[in-house]
């Protein structure tokens, strides 16, 4: 079983086995397209929930697991986020005192970059672009190969 240490990627504690991999088959215009998705349920004591996991600092935006809808490249934004988002609108805007405490900190750091330009105006554009930015981080932090030479040593093991 694969491992590289220098990359976090232990394929054994003890008698647990940590690495897996899903092979997802689809087909694109005429041609067949096959996705390998190297996973690793590895955890720590500073990501109780996975290293390969969204970390703690993105699970306002993405606290569900990576699914395989994400891991092919067609991310989606969980359903709750509709009426938590209302409710971190009406935050930046001054209507509220409060979000919900998954929210707090997050907002808070919004509305201190945004300050004063944050209006009716350009809210929700700030709030999709720092989802995004969350969302993005969340789906780095789920990846297995956090950089180019992880993933080289790799498919050089591979041969």
């Amino acid at each position: 079983m694969y491992s590289d240490e220098a990359a976090s990627i232990i394929a054994y504690t003890g008698q647990e086995r940590h690495n897996t991999i899903t092979p997802v088959a689809r087909r694109r215009d005429h041609l067949f397209e096959m996705d390998l998705i190297l996973r690793n349920n590895r955890t720590s004591t500073q990501h109780p929930l996975g290293i390969f996991h969204p970390h703690q600092d993105v699970h306002p935006i993405k606290k569900e697991n990576i699914g395989l809808i994400e891991a092919m490249g067609l991310a989606i934004l969980p359903p709750r986020l509709k009426g938590e988002l209302a409710v971190v609108r009406r935050y930046l805007l001054g209507y509220t005192k409060s979000v919900d405490p998954i929210h707090q900190k997050w907002a808070q750091n919004v509305k201190q970059t945004y300050g004063l330009s944050l209006n009716e105006a350009k809210v929700d554009a700030v709030i999709q672009k720092e989802t995004a930015n969350l969302f993005i981080k969340g789906l780095k932090d789920a990846g297995v190969y956090k950089n180019e030479d992880a993933f080289k040593r790799f498919i050089e093991e591979l041969g």
